[in-house]
């Protein structure tokens, strides 16, 4: 099993993330790409594509972010979470969440 760490912006376009949201959308169908070619030889490859996680990186100049912000979003231990549940799924799973967005 292949996991790999997008985030919420590679599921959707965000205002002023168009290198990130493009990276993110590349990252997500270059799993799901390798998932149809490897399941055959029983590799199975998805994403886990958060969104806020209380970082650093959350609070980088330009973003516009203030410290308060971080209390609303994921801890990177919600994130390990996800990650092994996502681990421990049996094989034939398969989960998709749509943005919020789109629902």
């Amino acid at each position: 099993m292949t996991v790999t760490l997008a985030s919420k912006a590679g599921r959707r376009g965000l205002p002023f993330e168009a290198v990130d949201c493009a990276s993110k959308f590349a990252q997500v169908g270059f799993t799901r790409a390798l998932d149809h070619e490897l399941r055959e030889h029983g590799i199975r490859c998805t994403n886990v594509c958060p969104g806020g996680v209380a970082t650093d990186f959350a609070l980088e100049e330009g973003r516009g972010r203030t410290q308060g912000a971080l209390a609303g979003m994921m801890t990177a231990d919600n994130v390990a979470d996800v990650v092994l549940f996502v681990l421990t799924r049996p094989r034939a799973t398969f989960a998709s969440s749509r943005p919020r967005s789109a629902r």
